[in-house]
């Protein structure tokens, strides 16, 4: 096959097209899987992705906190149904990550423990919970009894302060 010759006798370079259609064709591409609703709730392809990303986010920690429980009731069987007496107890004899604690973590999220407690309490207790709220106005908490919760900032308050009745 061969190339039609310019006057100079180089190939012409038909690719200077492409140099200009390629890009312009990609960001179509990218705007229309942005903006075209791909649902029936009428949610773009985006949407969708960060709504996965939240549930993800939200089944890790799941995971994570209900882990934390296991290991505070392991610590406890070992320790006459006594918790960990503070957080650095927690982190050295539990295996926690010290960076889960707010007043460790750079960017200040994270939780706060609840110490003193023990496996004969009311499990409605707070053991473990987020004093920052989160975007929705919320905040994590994990229950002595190893439910995690999502409490409004005024469900949370009331809730520590029935905890910290049962600690007196």
């Amino acid at each position: 096959m061969s190339f039609p010759q310019e006057a100079s006798g180089h190939p012409r370079s038909e690719g200077r097209v492409g140099l200009i259609i390629v890009p312009l064709l990609a960001v179509a591409i990218v705007l229309t899987i942005y903006f075209y609703p791909t649902s029936k709730s009428g949610k773009s392809y985006t949407e969708h992705v960060l709504d996965s990303r939240k549930i993800a986010r939200r089944t890790v920690e799941l995971a994570n906190l209900t882990g934390i429980h296991r290991a505070i009731q392991q610590f406890a069987m070992m320790n006459g149904g006594e918790f960990p007496a503070s957080k650095d107890q927690l982190a050295s004899e539990c295996g926690v990550h010290r960076e889960i604690f707010a007043d460790e973590n750079p960017t200040g999220a994270g939780v706060e423990y609840i110490p003193s407690q023990n496996e004969r309490m009311p499990k409605s207790n707070i053991l473990l919970y987020e004093p920052k709220a989160r975007r929705d106005g919320t905040h994590q908490v994990l229950r002595l009894g190893g439910e995690v919760e999502m409490l409004t900032s005024e469900q949370l308050q009331t809730a520590l302060e029935q905890t910290r009745k049962q600690l007196k």
